[in-house]
């Protein structure tokens, strides 16, 4: 029931789908894709986001789940998006999603959505992995406003380390950005 090119887009995609992609891409009928979640082979893991049963529910299908949910509007952001940047011991519990304002959809229990007025979409975020993510100077001013300071500074290193960061532009980015109120400016 599932073609070829389905499952590759699938694997593609940690395993993941979404209902527009299987509308748009391969032309299917809502019945259609009733009947193949009926028969158990694609799986709900978000609202209009399915998983090919036989793959893993894991970080890296929820990441995919989060960027199909969002459908190109949000990004994965905090910890969520520092483990797929690859920083050490970066939990996950819950997937980081950063949304503007008016984004008005129901995640799921497994999703946590921030909300903010501070979106700035052009500038903020970028594709990496075929992923909506935060961009690492926005990454690190989310991790600075939740970690203490031997975390931030642990997790400063790695990113640093790893080339994402670049101490004076990390400055200039806190500068366009900081004012009162913002989780990270501080730290």
């Amino acid at each position: 029931m599932l073609s070829t090119q389905v499952l590759r887009r699938a694997a593609d995609q940690a395993g993941t789908l979404s209902r527009a992609q299987l509308r748009e891409e391969f032309g299917w009928s809502s019945s259609k894709l009733h009947r193949v979640r009926q028969r158990g082979l694609l799986v709900d893991l978000a609202p209009g986001v399915y998983l090919v049963a036989s793959h893993h529910d894991d970080f890296a299908a929820r990441c995919w789940a989060a960027h199909h949910f969002g459908t190109g509007i949000g990004f994965l952001s905090g910890q969520s998006a520092a483990r797929r940047y690859g920083l050490r011991k970066m939990k996950a519990p819950r997937i980081e999603y950063t949304v503007p304002p008016w984004f008005r959809r129901a995640a799921p229990d497994w999703m946590q959505l921030r909300v903010t007025d501070w979106y700035h979409p052009a500038e903020d975020r970028h594709v990496r992995g075929g992923v909506w993510m935060a961009v690492p100077n926005r990454m690190m001013f989310s991790l600075g406003g939740t970690f203490s300071q031997f975390r931030f500074d642990r997790a400063a290193d790695d990113a640093w380390n790893l080339g994402l960061i670049d101490p004076s532009e990390l400055r200039a980015y806190l500068e366009r950005h900081r004012c009162r109120g913002k989780t990270g400016v501080l730290r």
